[in-house]
């Protein structure tokens, strides 16, 4: 039973993200919903409800969803990133680094987040600290290129 009902879920997530794709968003927001009165704690379907909120401006909605989402997975990186994005887009910058800040405190490796605390310290005047985390950016970049240069190794041929 238990399983029966966690693929009901999924499935109507997917379903949402199906209709998401296309646009159709009242079709996705139905599908969301109904796999939240299923399981109020499926993550996809608030990131993908509070998604849809988002780009239809509808702020407090999405913030709602992304919020939710945070009170059972405090670390998601991706729900703290779209806060961040939508404080940004409503300037609250100190709010958005806030969220940036949270994220590089969770994975330090997180180029996204290093971006975004980039444009938001540029759009406050703070060019020193754009620099920094754009020199952050290039360092974590180089670091990552040097760890995958460094776990190839050679393919050896099998004799036949």
């Amino acid at each position: 039973m238990i399983k029966d009902h966690t693929l009901l879920v999924k499935n109507l997530s997917i379903q949402a993200y199906l209709h998401l794709g296309k646009k159709q968003f009242t079709k996705a927001i139905a599908c969301f919903e109904q796999a939240l009165r299923h399981d109020p704690k499926e993550d996809a379907a608030w990131f993908g409800l509070g998604k849809i909120y988002q780009l239809k401006e509808r702020y407090p909605e999405a913030i709602h969803c992304f919020q939710t989402i945070l009170t059972f997975d405090p670390k998601n990186l991706v729900t703290l990133m779209a806060l961040g994005n939508i404080a940004n887009h409503q300037a609250q910058p100190t709010l958005a680094q806030e969220y940036y800040e949270q994220i590089i405190l969770c994975n330090p490796k997180f180029i996204p987040a290093y971006k975004a605390l980039a444009k938001a310290h540029a759009k406050r005047g703070n060019d020193g600290y754009a620099a920094w985390c754009t020199d952050k950016i290039r360092t974590l970049r180089q670091n990552l290129l040097n760890e995958i240069r460094q776990s190839r190794s050679p393919i050896k041929e099998v004799a036949p």
